[in-house]
């Protein structure tokens, strides 16, 4: 049984520019697992006022909102296109659907994958999500109905990262442990391309219409793959251990990863960019001895990277003056994944401690 939902003082500090907020300046707000599709299933949290309190930039009920239930660590989060919702997916096989406005409820439950959820995405227009498991497979949900409608599996290890194109015909890509990218169509059963990788594939980025796929490998190497010339494109050697995290800007022409080397690296991938791709280095995100898989993500604009980290925070950087713009604490383990709200200033992570926040930000 789960208890109820309560409200807590957030006595944290947010870095911007060098400044402290204060604690009285946000509120924590516990919301606890919900049952299905019906939010009357669902328990609310009550409102606490906090005064003074900041400008409020969100629909959320508190500037910061710390999101529970989930059974182990929790590896993805990613909101839906509309910024109504945000799934996130955890160890303990299942996948939560959680509000984004007031008090977050959790307003469903997807299960099915026999092992370790390790990513998701959201799919077109947000009707469907796509998952990756330990289990080997990859998962198309229909979330009208609440269940999984196709499942992938031609895999012969973990998959560890999945992306989906932004086209109307939209195509996913997977990358797995035996040293694989698969394109899917949606639409079919059977993958319509195999990239054969020298490595264990970690992490994987598609280009909005699937026609170039990045992938990072275990030995560090981003490779760009020409899906319809089928053949590489070139390769990134920047990093010195396993690629964890790679995403491609909304524009299309920037790629940010993060290695378990400790290092951050923005690459200009547009076709006729100068030799030496990598533009820039950020400063701050660690990793350590655990070797986990460590995401990155883009804001709306481009004009922002954010990352999970070791040190169990959150960075956010000016993506073209390098600046740290943000590091937010609040997680007890690695930050594994960030995501940044697609219409409004919030920014969502998740981490080894099994928890989900949800953090107003300065606008852009």
């Amino acid at each position: 049984t789960w208890g109820n939902s309560s409200l807590f003082l957030l006595h944290l500090s947010a870095l911007m520019a060098g400044t402290k907020r204060s604690a009285d300046e946000s509120a924590l707000v516990v919301a606890k697992r919900g049952r299905g599709l019906d939010d009357s299933d669902v328990s609310s949290s009550k409102a606490l006022t906090v005064l003074p309190q900041l400008q409020r930039t969100s629909t959320l009920e508190a500037p910061t909102m710390l999101l529970t239930g989930h059974g182990g660590a929790v590896y993805a989060v990613d909101f839906s296109p509309d910024g109504a919702s945000l799934a996130s997916c955890s160890h303990d096989r299942e996948i939560f659907l959680w509000r984004t406005s007031g008090n977050c409820k959790n307003y469903c439950v997807l299960g099915g994958h026999t092992s370790a959820v390790l990513d998701v995405r959201y799919v077109g227009d947000g009707l469907q999500l796509a998952s990756c498991s330990a289990d080997k497979s990859c998962g198309l949900w229909d979330l009208e109905r609440g269940e999984r409608v196709r499942r992938f599996r031609e895999h012969t290890e973990i998959v560890n990262s999945i992306a989906v194109s932004k086209s109307s015909a939209a195509t996913l890509a997977s990358a797995s442990d035996d040293s694989c990218v698969k394109l899917w169509d949606l639409r079919a059963k059977a993958s319509s391309a195999t990239v054969l990788s020298t490595a264990p594939v970690v992490s994987v980025a598609l280009s909005a219409d699937a026609g170039t796929v990045f992938y990072g490998d275990a030995h560090g190497v981003i490779t760009a793959y020409d899906v319809r010339g089928g053949a590489v494109a070139y390769k990134l050697a920047k990093h010195s251990e396993p690629v964890t995290g790679l995403a491609l800007s909304h524009s299309g022409t920037h790629l940010v990863s993060n290695g378990m080397d400790g290092v951050v690296l923005i690459f200009d991938v547009r076709p006729f960019a100068p030799p030496e791709r990598c533009v820039a280095e950020l400063a701050g995100a660690t990793h350590n001895f655990e070797a986990s898989v460590i995401r990155t993500a883009w804001s709306p604009d481009d004009q922002r990277v954010g990352s999970g980290s070791a040190d169990a925070c959150v960075y956010v950087w000016d993506a073209l003056t390098k600046r740290t713009l943000y590091k937010l604490p609040g997680h007890s383990g690695t930050v594994l994944a960030v995501a940044f709200h697609p219409r409004e200033p919030v920014i969502a992570s998740c981490g080894s401690d099994g928890k989900v926040y949800l953090g107003e930000i300065s606008p852009s």
